[in-house]
C-alpha cells in the first residue's frame, strides 16, 4: 500500500486493491520493497494494471486500481534488475545448495506452475 501511494498516488484503502494484485505481489516481491517497486513498474510498463484517475463522488477526487486477472500479471516477466540480484545470491551459493534449489524450483515449477525468477 505504502508504495502504491508515495509512487503512484493511490488514495484508495486495502479493500480498494484487487486480490491477485495482493496475491502477486506476495508471489513476486515476498515482501522485498525494492521488489515490490520494481515489479509494480513492471506490471504498469505492460499494462497489467492501471491506475485510473477518478473524479467522480468526492471533490479530491483519486486514484484507484483497474486489475487484470492473476494469470495476466504471471506472465509478464520478472524485471531484469530483480532477476540479476536472484541469480548473483544464486550464483553465491555452494553447488550442492545449488543443486537442491535447482530441484525445488523445478518440482515446485511443475506442481503449481509458478514463476519462474530463479532459474532460467
Amino acid at each position: 500500500m505504502q508504495v502504491l501511494r508515495e509512487v503512484y498516488q493511490y488514495s484508495g484503502d486495502k479493500e480498494g486493491v484487487p486480490r491477485d494484485l495482493i496475491d502477486f505481489m506476495s508471489e513476486r516481491a515476498a515482501g522485498n520493497p525494492k521488489y515490490i517497486i520494481e515489479t509494480l513498474a513492471a506490471l504498469v510498463k505492460e499494462h497489467a494494471f492501471k491506475l485510473v484517475v477518478d473524479n467522480v463522488g468526492d471533490s479530491h477526487g483519486g486514484v484507484h486500481l483497474e486489475c487484470v486477472p492473476l494469470e495476466r500479471l504471471r506472465a509478464v516477466p520478472a524485471p531484469a534488475k530483480m532477476r540479476a540480484t536472484i541469480m548473483q545470491q544464486f550464483d553465491g551459493l555452494g553447488p550442492v545448495l545449488q543443486v537442491r534449489v535447482r530441484v525445488r524450483v523445478r518440482v515446485r515449477v511443475r506442481v503449481r506452475v509458478k514463476v519462474r525468477v530463479w532459474v532460467s
